[in-house]
């Protein structure tokens, strides 16, 4: 590999023009090299994660937070009826997840009298009810709110608030019973690496 020195400190590679010393320092770094929303570059050139701010409008997304983190997938609610119909979200995150939480809001309930099951499963098609068991949905009720799992509201006969969910399987969302139709929201879950 042919290099080029300037100075006594900075070698770059001749053939890929790539920095090849062992470090550069922070007065080194352009400022357009922060976005200023997620990436900061401070007075020192220094680089940083951004604050959230007042508005809490900076920082990282949850989207890009790692499982060490938390493991966070949100997306819309469907309203399609049949095991894993409103959603199905399959932990590719490589290892067993402790399902924390699962936030299920609704900004225009469904037909009448329906429920829902939220559960864990190897399929993207069944109706699973081990997490949240058959809350209402309905228009005109409770149902056109925020949904969560606790023991006081969603969790009914057969949810449970402490559930592993496996890697490779599934949370699914499904019509328990009634009509799901019109049904428009968003959901968001929430798991947790413990290994």
């Amino acid at each position: 590999m042919s290099t080029s020195r300037i100075g006594d400190k900075l070698t770059v590679d001749n053939t890929t023009g790539l920095i090849t010393s062992s470090s550069v320092g922070k007065q080194a770094t352009a400022a357009g090299i922060a976005d200023e929303d997620t990436l900061t570059r401070n007075a020192d050139g220094s680089l940083s994660v951004a604050d959230q701010g007042s508005s809490a409008d900076a920082g990282v997304d949850f989207d890009n937070l790692t499982r060490k983190v938390a493991y966070i997938k949100r997306g819309s609610l469907t309203a399609a009826s049949g095991g894993g119909g409103i959603f199905a979200v399959q932990n590719t995150s490589g290892v067993t997840l402790h399902f924390a939480e699962v936030y299920f809001n609704v900004q225009t309930g469904s037909g009448p009298a329906c429920t829902v099951d939220v559960g864990v499963g190897a399929s993207s098609t069944t109706s699973y009810d081990t997490v949240m068991d058959g809350f209402s949905i309905e228009t005109g009720t409770a149902g056109e709110n925020m949904h969560r799992l606790t023991y006081a509201s969603d969790q009914g006969t057969n949810g449970k608030p402490y559930t592993a969910w496996p890697n490779n399987e599934y949370i699914t969302a499904s019509v328990a019973t009634g009509t799901v139709t019109g049904l428009v929201g968003t959901y968001v879950i929430v798991g947790i690496d413990l290994n």
